[in-house]
């Protein structure tokens, strides 16, 4: 580290050495602004190099938490896809036992009633297809709210 400059002195010195006062102290405070700027510049690059380091490892805190979210999220994106796995297997396994019920009701039906015409047997046969799109829709529906607000 450079010393304290003595501008005194140094003017003192230009003065012995011939050269006229006034510009012996102009000299004396230009290269005391030198001495000072260069004295400074190690406190500087100190200074530049600290806040890069605080950056960079702000910037790995924030790395480190993004991946730390980010595996939290697929977990738990993981756990709502086997929920919705689950619940969608239980609904088809509902949907066919109900399909099949309905299915054999149906052929009990024809076999009592032969005096039941086509049209009338259609006509059921279109009600029960409504019935089962419509709750598979609902089922669909609140599986996708479940999902969108769970």
């Amino acid at each position: 580290m450079i010393g304290k400059f003595d501008i005194a002195e140094y003017v003192r010195k230009l003065e012995s050495a011939g050269m006229p006062r006034q510009q012996a102290e102009l000299h004396a405070q230009a290269l005391a602004a030198v001495i000072d700027k260069v004295a400074q510049e190690p406190q500087l690059l100190s200074l530049q190099y600290n806040l890069q380091n605080e950056s960079y490892q702000s910037e790995l805190r924030l790395i480190s938490q993004v991946a730390a979210a980010r595996s939290t999220l697929s977990a738990e994106i993981e756990l709502q896809n086997a929920k919705t796995d689950h619940i969608r297997t239980e609904l088809s396994a509902k949907v066919d036992a109900l399909k099949s019920f309905l299915d054999s009701r149906m052929q009990h039906g024809e076999g009592k009633r032969s005096t039941v015409s086509d049209g009338v047997r259609s006509a059921l046969s279109l009600n029960l297809w409504y019935i089962y799109v419509g709750t598979m829709l609902g089922i669909l529906l609140t599986l996708f709210i479940g999902i969108m607000f769970f």
